[in-house]
């Protein structure tokens, strides 16, 4: 594999080239390579009528000079819950403890069923998120990670394996991660875990006194050399590739990452804090954009997870 770069410096004393979260493609394959600016080059090409001159660049998008708009639609209602993703034209949501998993489609807006599951008392389904990794190559859906626990200092998620057949879905758990227990107080308090599928890495949040506290890992494999699924996995302090702090938020809810971005909800009205949406560059450690969700759209129900579908976040609440 060869990589060409171009530079007017190059080779002089002192010059290097830095590079980070490189991928490669095959030749033949370079014109589908996905371009962030492509994905919105539609929606924003009325704002540049009077150009003399247009082009599209690639890159994180830089933000408005001016005013942004966000804006809500209600799909359905939903039954008292936690977090749940999106895949597929589905939404899954899992309840405390993983007693249940509602699946509601996403097409109809309808709820599609509830699958029943052992009830696991230490388990709270705070954060829920696909992975782009398949169990086997014959599913519809790809491996899906649950974390949150009931109380502070238990720190484990847990990787399941859902299936569609004949109209019915069943979900199996195919692997436990353990990290470090967590102690009142330290950079272990308060656990979630999301998954950066462009990237490839699982990233575990943690809140401080100080702020937010995220960690990057290593996704762990599914199969071992021989094929055979690892069913259990402990992560320490050693496997952690990259960590930073940030601004912090009230009470971390579900959250949902793509293209480096983590869009994490906040808040519990009832306790005081209200809902926001809150906006993290994974890949440039920093904190993008704080949200009033509760003033502007006046959404004053807590939210509980998140997902993304159709280029749009697919939030529930609690609650209904």
């Amino acid at each position: 594999l060869y990589l060409m770069t171009s530079s007017y410096s190059v080779g002089g004393t002192g010059c290097y080239i830095h590079m980070s979260n490189v991928k490669f493609f095959d030749y033949v394959d370079s014109e589908n390579i996905p371009m962030l600016s492509e994905e919105i080059s539609e929606l924003q090409d009325h704002t540049f009528d009077n150009a003399n001159s247009i082009n599209n660049y690639y890159g994180v998008r830089i933000p408005s000079l001016g005013k942004q708009k966000i804006g809500m639609k209600k799909l359905m209602n939903n039954a008292s819950c936690q977090a749940g993703a999106a895949y597929g034209g589905y939404y899954f949501q899992f309840t405390n403890y993983h007693t249940s998993m509602n699946v509601y489609s996403l097409v109809t807006n309808t709820l599609h069923s509830t699958v029943q599951m052992t009830t696991v008392s230490t388990d709270h389904c705070n954060t829920v998120c696909f992975s782009n990794k398949f169990y086997d190559s014959n599913d519809d859906f790809p491996l899906l990670y649950t974390s949150g626990s009931q109380t502070a200092t238990y720190n484990h998620i847990q990787v399941w394996r859902i299936q569609l057949s004949s109209d019915v879905f069943t979900i199996t758990q195919v692997q436990e991660i353990t990290l470090p227990t967590g102690t009142t107080g330290d950079s272990w308090n308060w656990g979630q875990a999301y998954l950066d599928n462009e990237a490839n890495f699982l990233w575990y949040s943690t809140m401080m006194s100080s702020g937010i506290y995220f960690r990057r890992f290593a996704i762990p494999a599914i199969f071992d050399s021989s094929d055979n699924v690892i069913s259990s996995v402990t992560l320490t302090e050693d496997d952690v590739k990259d960590s930073f702090t940030c601004i912090g938020c009230a009470n971390q809810q579900g959250g949902v990452v793509r293209n480096g971005i983590l869009y994490l909800l906040d808040g519990v009205p009832a306790w005081g804090t209200l809902t926001k949406l809150y906006v993290y560059d994974l890949w440039n450690k920093g904190l993008i954009n704080i949200i009033d969700i509760y003033h502007l759209l006046g959404i004053t129900d807590e939210f509980e997870g998140c997902g993304i579908y159709n280029d749009t976040l697919i939030a529930n609440t609690n609650g209904g």
